[in-house]
């Protein structure tokens, strides 16, 4: 349980290094001034990938202003460990483009395992956008070849095998998961990695519904759409 929550607030975060050489009475501020560094980040990187795929500059700096102030964001000022997900989803947005358009995945790579060791819930977090991207440029591209479905399946497996690199951090977290003190007050299962069909229906309700149930920290796009 320590190893979770620790990891889960930014012992693992590169970006973190930063508080090491101030005193402890300016922790605080520090930090904060990381938190919203990362929500200037996000703006940032989207607005660079917006720039990758158009040259409307009054698009991409409303886009990148919605984006950044999203409710997904704002929500999550209060616990800021997840907002690497922020800047790193554009940049492996334009990662998984270079290595399905060029065959090249040093990037996409090292920014999967870099996020998954920075944080495993932002890691969670970014392979399920990946996904529903991919799923949406597979949807748009109506010529998919034998190649594409190849491409696809090696950009899978590069994304996996990077979660497999991360286990030095991840390991740690499921064997805690599955044994953690805090399963007895879940309410749901006898482990915190898999629970009866009565969560999952709670789950798909609180995604869509707004702060008004016992989950409410799972409508990510409820909070998306504000």
């Amino acid at each position: 349980d320590p190893w979770v929550t620790l990891t889960y607030y930014g012992l693992t975060d590169p970006m973190n290094l930063i508080l090491v050489p101030f005193s402890q009475n300016l922790l605080p501020t520090i930090f904060s001034i990381i938190t919203l560094f990362k929500l200037y980040l996000s703006g940032v990187a989207f607005g660079w990938y917006a720039s990758t795929r158009s040259a409307d500059h009054k698009a991409i700096a409303i886009g990148a202003l919605v984006y950044t102030f999203s409710g997904f964001f704002l929500f999550w000022l209060f616990c800021p460990g997840i907002m690497s997900t922020g800047y790193l989803f554009p940049i492996l947005l334009y990662a998984i483009d270079k290595a399905f358009d060029k065959n090249k995945y040093t990037l996409f790579a090292v920014l999967t395992l870099f996020a998954y060791v920075t944080n495993y819930y932002a890691g969670m977090t970014l392979s399920f956008m990946l996904m529903v991207y991919a799923i949406i440029r597979i949807i748009y591209n109506k010529n998919l070849s034998k190649s594409s479905v190849y491409k696809y399946g090696k950009i899978v497996l590069a994304h996996a095998l990077c979660i497999i690199s991360s286990l030095f951090v991840l390991l740690p977290i499921l064997i805690a998961l599955s044994g953690g003190s805090r399963i007895a007050s879940s309410g749901y299962s006898d482990s915190l990695l898999w629970f009866n069909w009565e969560y999952y229906v709670d789950l798909l309700i609180s995604m869509f519904t707004p702060f008004n149930n016992a989950m409410n920290y799972w409508n990510f796009p409820y909070k998306s759409i504000t």
